[in-house]
């Protein structure tokens, strides 16, 4: 949220900077000065704004795992490729503004088109919707990043208020139009995303409320701006302007809190890619006959993906089906809305309640054996990357076990055949994906036996791991899932065979 902020107050200075530095030469007072470009510095810094978003990407919403264990494979994704069209751009406009600082504009204009294609409109609306997110955007980078440099044209020409009167005044008939557009498009954006109905019983609705408000206040600094410009009396009214400036700032921030979170879903059709998560995720896996399951939990949303035995090929569709009913920690159940986000993609707008709440899910695939799943998501979220390095330590350091396990790639034959392997704890980490002690979501829940479930997600290769860890730090059970198979195992350690 902080680094879209960010990207966005960049966008906003260099266009606003663009549009706003040929008003101030016209209007320059006799032995005055233009205020130094800040269009060089702003580009720099959104550069460094989307170098984080791609690596919130790569690291599956965390930066550290964007360093040790990257999902490069994300960078092909929707918003991955658009993350980095915006890095490139931003680039070019430090390079560009190195040498010609009045065309920094020219490369970085078109991360707003970037952001009109990857906001919420163009999921429900293609086309059009990314054509109302791109004008509403780009019209509140100019007006923004114009006012700010009215702003800083009326504090350094203060001895001159004929000059400052006027920049302000060119200024405010372009803001007339820029305030239409993106009031505008910002109202058909928000009828498109969010039913009236949602408006005041979702967060997403809410912040939209929030964003209205500063609006209105924005626009009543504004026409008091406007009537001072009326009557020309005194001295430019800058604190009025700055006031108007701040809010514009803070309506920027406000966008990019809905950039980055789950809106309400409409029922009928289907989204190009599955929502950004907002916040941690709690991933849990599952299988049902030959169709693996993974579930992607986070605020106000839950995501499934659903594998079929060779849809890892290009264009592969299996043409999956399912159906989801959510029982909540009070044992409330209720239907899920759920909309497709891609091939096997199914995304449906949940209130998490505090606890254990339990999905069930019909799944099925054309020429593959489907079924019900269940699955349990603890609620909220537990981020406990700590967990997990321990339990390498533990198995690192522990001698010859037994691991009983069974496999089975359709479960409705069963779990598999067991038979037992006796590795050392080293041998058998080495053959796990959290080897390194790395995963790209790691949460725990404790249990009232004493026991811990390490819950582990690896959202590149859609695996998902469940542990019963005891009290001594050590494995008692292992539920792997993974888009093909699924493994569970029952550690046995000798001193235990002792002391029983």
């Amino acid at each position: 949220m902080v680094l879209r902020w960010v990207l966005f107050a960049a966008l906003a200075m260099v266009l606003g900077e663009a549009v706003a530095v040929r008003w101030g030469r016209r209007a320059l007072p006799g032995g005055g000065r233009l205020p130094p470009r800040w269009a060089l510095f702003a580009a720099v810094t959104g550069l460094g704004a989307a170098l984080g978003l791609v690596a919130v990407i790569v690291g599956d919403g965390s930066m550290l795992s964007a360093v040790t264990d990257p999902a490069l494979g994300q960078l092909d994704s929707r918003p991955g490729v658009l993350a980095l069209f915006e890095t490139g751009a931003f680039t070019a406009g430090g390079l560009v503004g190195w040498r010609w600082p009045g065309w920094v504009w020219v490369p970085v204009s078109v991360v707003v088109v970037a952001e009109g294609l990857r906001a919420h409109p163009q999921a429900f609306l293609p086309g059009w919707g990314a054509l109302a997110a791109t004008v509403h955007l780009g019209a509140a980078a100019v007006w923004v990043g114009g006012l700010v440099y009215v702003v800083r044209c009326a504090v350094c020409w203060r001895s001159a208020p004929a000059a400052g009167w006027a920049v302000l005044g060119s200024y405010a008939r372009l803001a007339a139009w820029l305030f239409a557009a993106v009031v505008t498009t910002g109202v058909v954006s928000a009828l498109v995303v969010v039913p009236l109905s949602s408006v005041t019983s979702t967060g997403y609705g809410r912040w939209l409320l929030v964003k209205l408000g500063l609006v209105a206040a924005v626009s009543g600094c504004a026409l008091a701006g406007r009537w001072r410009l009326r009557r020309r009396e005194g001295s430019v009214p800058v604190r009025v302007v700055r006031a108007e400036a701040g809010l514009l700032v803070a309506v920027l921030g406000v966008t990019a809190v809905l950039g980055a979170s789950a809106p309400p879903r409409q029922g009928g059709g289907t989204l190009l890619v599955a929502p950004p998560a907002t916040g941690p995720v709690v991933q849990v896996g599952a299988r049902t006959g030959e169709i693996g399951v993974s579930v992607a939990a986070s605020d106000g949303q839950v995501v499934l993906q659903l594998t079929a035995p060779g849809s890892d090929a290009p264009g592969a569709d299996a043409g999956y089906r399912l159906s989801a009913t959510l029982a909540d920690p009070a044992s409330a159940t209720r239907t899920l809305r759920v909309r497709g986000c891609g091939v096997g993609c199914f995304v449906a707008p949940v209130a998490w309640g505090k606890g254990t709440s339990h999905l069930t899910l019909r799944v099925a695939a054309n020429g593959w054996q489907g079924g019900t799943a269940s699955v349990a998501v603890p609620w909220p979220a537990h981020p406990d990357p700590e967990a997990l390095e321990r339990l390498a330590r533990v198995l690192s350091g522990t001698g010859t076990l037994t691991v009983y396990e069974r496999v089975t790639s359709d479960t409705t034959r069963g779990l598999g055949i067991p038979h037992s392997l006796t590795p050392t704890g080293k041998q058998f980490l080495t053959s796990e994906p959290y080897s390194g002690g790395r995963a790209a979501s790691v949460n725990t829940v404790p249990g009232s036996d004493g026991t811990t479930t390490v819950l582990l997600g690896y959202p590149a290769g859609q695996t998902q791991i469940e542990l019963t860890v005891g009290a001594d730090g050590r494995p008692q059970r292992e539920t792997l899932t993974a888009p093909n198979h699924l493994v569970t195992r029952t550690f046995i350690y000798p001193e235990r065979d002792e002391e029983s």
